[in-house]
């Protein structure tokens, strides 16, 4: 298959031929045998009927758990309102598929109890045996749908049609297979093809790459020199998204001593093809020194975030005297002298003091 964008779907086409005189059945399997059909569907019955027992069993447990100790009105009243909901759901169950030979033989050796016992025992036993029986329910419909599934190609990426059919003599049939990533990854998988009178089915190697939204920042690294400490410093950075698909992006936190001073707005949002999103950076720190932070951001179905670098340093107050020294040459005792022109440049920062 042609690379694909994630969301997007593509086809490739194959052939099956027939230059008999004799119309002939072909069908897309997931399995190279009927053995191996035999042992998936084995397995398969097989953990169904180990996620029953163990469902049985753990109902059992919270029912003898529930029933333990003093009975009290208030739970036998709970247990009958529970058991009047749970009678009507296998009730319409009831409606779909009738019980099979199992249930009724396991409601028969479960006989409700007469009014000498307990009335909230009775109903909590009511309670368990309901569970017992729609479990046994569950089994069934899970067998039933294992014996009747024919094991036909078919992924959650991957999908054919028609899946099965027949080929008329002297005649072709087109199959349509489709591949639809949902992430930006390799993807393959292997069909089988089998053909009427064939002894061996025939191998369908499909390959797939999914590709994500590409996006990327209009400039990879922000080199913002000095900043003063305990000075908001704002900057920006633009998203873009040159892909052919929506990208749903998110900015990952920072949590090194210099990555927490940062601060941005947006910090998610959705990009559109061709679309840009501009992305304020606000840097407050309270902590001198140089740094060189990269912040990821992660796209939505990608494993491979977008990086943005920035680096720089934290630095303190500056102060600058336009003047390095005062000569005030010959002063009399006893006056005060003062140039009449003495520039001096104090340049502090904002929230520092000075004191000569």
């Amino acid at each position: 298959f042609l690379p694909t964008y994630m969301g997007k779907l593509s086809q490739r086409a194959l052939r099956v031929f027939n230059h008999s005189n004799t119309s002939i059945t072909f069908s897309i399997r997931a399995q190279p045998s009927e053995e191996a059909e035999l042992a998936a569907t084995c397995s398969a019955l097989a953990a169904v009927q180990q996620n029953t027992l163990s469902g049985t069993g753990a109902a059992a447990v919270r029912g003898m758990s529930s029933i333990s100790g003093t009975w009290s009105p208030r739970s036998a009243g709970a247990a009958r309102q529970n058991s009047k909901q749970q009678r009507s759901m296998l009730g319409a169950a009831d409606e779909v598929m009738d019980v099979d030979d199992e249930c009724d033989a396991a409601a028969q050796q479960h006989p409700k109890p007469g009014s000498a016992g307990s009335m909230g025992y009775a109903e909590d036993q009511q309670l368990l045996e309901d569970a017992h029986l729609a479990a046994m329910r569950r089994t069934k419909r899970a067998r039933r749908d294992i014996a009747a599934d024919k094991q036909l190609f078919g992924t959650s990426h991957f999908s054919v049609f028609p899946p099965e059919g027949v080929v008329h003599p002297n005649s072709e049939q087109e199959v349509i297979f489709q591949f639809a990533p949902d992430c930006a990854r390799d993807f393959d998988a292997l069909a089988w093809v089998d053909l009427q009178g064939l002894g061996e089915r025939l191998p369908v190697q499909l390959q797939g790459q999914g590709l994500g939204a590409q996006v990327i920042f209009s400039y990879d690294t922000i080199d913002i020199g000095e900043a003063f400490v305990n000075t908001e410093h704002q900057y920006e950075a633009e998203l873009l998204n040159r892909g052919k698909v929506d990208a749903y992006w998110s900015l990952q936190p920072c949590h090194t001593p210099f990555g927490s001073k940062f601060s941005f707005e947006p910090t998610d949002g959705v990009l559109q093809p061709g679309a840009g999103q501009v992305i304020t950076v606000k840097l407050l720190s309270d902590t001198l020194g140089q740094f060189d932070e990269t912040f990821q951001v992660q796209l939505k179905g990608s494993f491979k975030p977008v990086m943005l670098n920035i680096k720089g340093a934290v630095v303190g107050p500056q102060f600058v005297l336009d003047t390095q020294s005062l000569d005030y040459s010959i002063v009399s005792f006893g006056f005060r002298y003062m140039p009449r022109w003495l520039p001096v440049d104090l340049f502090l920062l904002y929230g520092c003091s000075l004191r000569l």
